[in-house]
């Protein structure tokens, strides 16, 4: 019975074993018409950044929403909507459906583009590809490359857009030790190459092509290395959970280049505003600001993003019923009181590691397994419980 348990978990959590909206896939999107120039007017250029969603959509006590989120964007009238990564894999919204529930409600978010966070390729990697054709917002990753050709893995290394006259040029780089940290599966396909390289490539060509702001958006954990080592560029967005290095609410100022992020799980997002200066040759102050979700718990959803989201759940809730076995004898959790005790849903967790993965051991967060599985049937909902 554990054996079929385990594999019935093993569904759930395989993505945990870290194996485009508006842009064709190509060289890059260029969004400025030819001859268009700007006018002697200031321009600001407003953006609104969520960092790590990990697959949750909902309002909460501690989540503003993406359904809320929307109509604050839409309230600030923010010209670009960008995600940090850490987007797909997470909550069983998500994951119940491989990422592409919550791709559907991206979709209608409207994204301008996203980071790949390394949870991201949780579903391996051509899956990243299909969510990324899905909910058609890019991704923006230009480090990564194809582990057999050396070409670009994503066929969209950057997007440019035209904001009141201004050329805006956004790319993205990730952390290049996912070479040891994403799976064998994955870095069979794929090869994270050094990003301060990528980067001042990137800030190049943007330059090249007449782009007078240009935004990096980063893995946290080389963000100040790419804010210190690469000239040209106007802010770093850094994306993920680790934010060693990072003063939360401050801006981390490096060779004049601005650090921001948001919390993870839509705890708050981040506004930014950059304003050029009267002859829009520099960017001559940044302003930013977090929203939170306490502060704007009672603001109206977005129609279509709350009936996207409503959509898919009609088809995912009779799932959390669906019974997968039966066991004889209660599944206990971890026993906080004494948690290095053997404890058989823990245990059952590690044996579908075991049997996904083919290890020889596995190791599990005990403290992730709080609620016994009462003896009587399983369920997919007491298993993501």
């Amino acid at each position: 019975m554990r054996r079929v348990c385990a594999a019935a978990l093993a569904v759930l959590i395989a993505s945990a074993v870290l194996t485009a909206g508006g842009c064709a896939v190509g060289e890059g999107f260029d969004g400025l018409p030819d001859g268009s120039t700007a006018d002697e007017a200031g321009v600001s250029i407003h953006m609104a950044i969520t960092n790590a969603l990990k697959g949750g959509v909902d309002q909460t006590q501690t989540s503003l929403g993406l359904a809320r989120f929307k109509t604050q964007a839409d309230i600030l009238g923010v010209d670009l909507l960008l995600d940090l990564g850490d987007l797909y894999y997470g909550n069983p919204f998500a994951t119940m459906t491989g990422g592409e529930s919550l791709a559907d409600v991206i979709r209608e978010v409207g994204y301008d583009a996203m980071l790949c966070g390394w949870s991201d390729w949780g579903y391996g990697v051509e899956k990243l590809r299909a969510l990324e054709r899905r909910s058609m917002v890019p991704v923006l990753a230009s480090n990564v490359v194809s582990a057999e050709t050396g070409e670009a893995f994503f066929g969209t290394p950057f997007i440019i857009r035209d904001i009141d006259g201004v050329r805006v040029g956004i790319f993205g780089v990730i952390d290049q030790a996912l070479n040891r940290w994403t799976s064998k599966a994955v870095y069979e396909q794929v090869r994270f190459r050094d990003p301060v390289l990528a980067a001042q490539r990137a800030v190049s060509e943007l330059a090249e092509r007449g782009c007078q702001v240009i935004i990096c958006m980063s893995s946290v954990s080389c963000a100040e290395l790419i804010a210190r080592s690469v000239p040209g560029l106007d802010a770093v967005l850094a994306g993920g959970e680790d934010w060693t290095g990072l003063d939360y609410g401050e801006d981390d100022v490096l060779r004049d280049v601005p650090i921001i992020t948001a919390q993870t799980g839509l705890e708050d997002f981040a506004s930014l505003e950059l304003t050029m200066d009267p002859e829009r040759l520099h960017v001559e102050r940044v302003e930013t600001r977090w929203y939170s979700a306490a502060d704007y718990a009672d603001i109206v959803p977005d129609p279509a993003v709350d009936s996207a989201i409503a959509s898919r759940m009609t088809v995912l809730t009779p799932l959390f019923g669906e019974i997968l076995n039966v066991t004889p004898v209660t599944l206990r959790a971890m026993d906080p009181m004494d948690p290095y005790a053997e404890a058989e849903l823990p245990r059952l967790v590690t044996d579908a590691y075991r049997e996904k993965t083919g290890a020889d051991a596995a190791f599990t967060f005990a403290a992730a397994t709080l609620k016994d599985i009462p003896a009587g049937s399983i369920t997919y909902g007491q298993l993501i419980e």
